[in-house]
């Protein structure tokens, strides 16, 4: 959360990432990622959001192992290239991407669920969803987002 990568409105896969504290200046990442690569049409009818697959997307084969080479290889260009002096950049950076951006959307969480105006990250990496109570944080993995029919 938000992690989803989404296509059109349909999930495509998802990203995880975890930090522990090292040090004071320092955290340990784990990143972990999944892409819906060749999905058929009846296996999407057992997920409970709208979702995609590459392969239905791009209307054509693909191959798996080419695919995690490529991810593989941009992800370590971009942990390499990462510079924490600039996290205001990457966080207005993240907003050209994030499809729930100024959408209304339920947070889902062990605690409950709360509803409001997704209002994109902070620079600590934060969900802020604007509510009735002003603007929220949420900070925990287990929370899952969702657009709201309205």
């Amino acid at each position: 959360w938000p992690n989803d990568l989404m296509f059109q409105g349909s999930k495509l896969g998802g990203i995880l990432i975890e930090s522990r504290p090292v040090d004071n200046d320092s955290f340990l990442f784990v990143i972990g990622f999944g892409l819906n690569v060749l999905m058929e049409n009846e296996h999407h009818a057992e997920i409970p959001q709208p979702s995609t697959s590459l392969q239905l997307v791009s209307q054509r084969k693909i191959d798996r192992s080419e695919l995690l080479i490529q991810c593989v290889q941009a992800v370590v260009a971009a942990i390499r290239s990462f510079d924490s002096t600039k996290a205001s950049a990457l966080a207005d950076e993240f907003c050209q991407f994030d499809a729930f951006h100024d959408q209304q959307v339920e947070v889902i969480s062990p605690n409950g669920s709360c509803k409001g105006i997704s209002r994109g990250i902070s620079q600590q990496g934060l969900l802020l969803l604007e509510t009735g109570n002003g603007l929220e944080e949420f900070s925990s993995a287990e929370i899952s987002l969702r657009a709201v029919n309205t």
